[in-house]
């Protein structure tokens, strides 16, 4: 009897030391906004491109914050040279440099982003990274066969999650749209404002990859 006392407690003291181990995520603050920003950029493309129909993949993928959107006012190494032909788009005023701490702890909280349908008010298709790598990666198969095979012909509107400033009072989403294999993939970078309870755009730079 002692012995099976015994492991108990050694099963009891392991359990507590792997739940010591166990990753603290800090609640992510800036949530809330993140599903008002998408909620209302996905309203309008729905609404202004109601002839074309989109499956809708909310990514991870953002542009270089930390390298160009810092104030340009403030000593700060040049940004790195561009990825893909992207250009970095500058705003003095809204990502300090002064604040580098503040926007490194939300990209930790940022990358653990997991998108909930339910929190997206209207009922849309949606993809992931995941499912398109793979799509891609199918030996002997062409991506777009795959693809079509699934959503039919639907277009893929990509989405980052918005990245905020440390006011919470604007963010970044790059979104990027193609609809055959034949076309260039239009990139947006953009930077809203929130006024008046909506999201506007303020500034924004495009280019096209293909």
């Amino acid at each position: 009897m002692k012995h099976y006392l015994f492991l108990i407690l050694l099963l009891l003291i392991s359990c507590k030391k792997n739940e010591g181990r166990k990753e603290i995520i800090p609640k992510d603050e800036t949530l809330d906004l993140k599903y008002e920003v998408l909620n209302q950029l996905i309203d309008k493309f729905e609404d202004e491109d109601s002839e074309l129909n989109y499956v809708y993949n909310i990514s991870l993928e953002t542009t270089d914050f930390d390298a160009v959107f810092y104030n340009k006012n403030e000593p700060y190494p040049p940004p790195p040279p561009p990825k893909f032909g992207i250009k970095p788009v500058y705003d003095g005023h809204i990502f300090l440099q002064g604040d580098s701490v503040y926007y490194q702890n939300q990209a930790e909280i940022f990358r653990s982003f997991k998108l909930n349908k339910n929190r997206i008010k209207r009922k849309l298709q949606y993809t992931n990274d995941e499912e398109l790598e793979k799509m891609r990666r199918i030996k002997g198969s062409y991506f777009w066969d795959q693809f079509r095979r699934k959503f039919k012909n639907k277009c893929l509107r990509k989405l980052s999650v918005p990245f905020f400033n440390k006011d919470k009072t604007t963010c970044v989403v790059l979104d990027s749209l193609l609809c055959n294999p034949l076309e260039g993939k239009v990139f947006h970078i953009a930077v809203y404002k929130k006024t008046q309870g909506i999201w506007k755009e303020t500034r924004s730079y495009d280019y096209t990859i293909g």
